[in-house]
């Protein structure tokens, strides 16, 4: 084998080598970090894109596709602090844990509401108006559901489904 071969095959290795090395060590850093620490960063994080989100203005339609897309930070940042909260205190009760669920998506909801505000967007705006329909319903079901939980008329893991299949449905599509 040439000199320039051998050259170029070593560095080629000790490239890959730390490259390797640097992820193995990136993601051992990471798990250091405790999952108290974690969540408390998050949730300064998701109150901070919340607030960005909240102040953005809806006047053109690249402003609207920027508070779309502040929406899906918040959305994600979001879902890793309640997947770390649930980590860290799962919840026992079945009941209890309906209960709060109910109370955040309707939380998730309720901000829906500047969608009414979007309704005249030309690209949009018959996006924006089957996703009030959408929000309006889902509110009805999680009512329905909220009264058959307190009157104790379903079965916990029944109302347990009928929630999961509200949360699923998509708002916008």
């Amino acid at each position: 084998m040439n000199y320039k071969k051998k050259f170029v095959l070593i560095s080629v290795c000790v490239v890959l080598i730390f490259t390797i090395g640097g992820v193995l060590g990136n993601n051992i850093f990471a798990d250091i970090v405790p999952k108290e620490e974690r969540l408390k960063q998050l949730q300064v994080a998701e109150k901070e894109e919340k607030t960005k989100l909240e102040s953005m203005p809806n006047q053109t339609l690249e402003e609207i596709e920027k508070t779309v897309e502040q929406g899906l930070k918040v959305k994600e940042i979001g879902l890793e602090v309640g997947k770390l909260f649930e980590e860290l205190a799962p919840p026992t009760d079945p009941k209890k844990e309906l209960e709060d669920n109910i109370r955040g998506l309707k939380g998730v909801l309720a901000e829906a509401a500047y969608f009414k505000t979007l309704v005249d967007d030309p690209i949009h705006g018959e996006m924006y108006k089957k996703g009030i329909k959408i929000v309006e319903q889902k509110k009805i079901d999680l009512a329905e559901i909220e009264n058959d939980l307190k009157e104790n008329k379903t079965p916990v893991a029944e109302l347990i489904k009928k929630f999961e299949n509200i949360r699923a449905k998509k708002i916008l599509e």
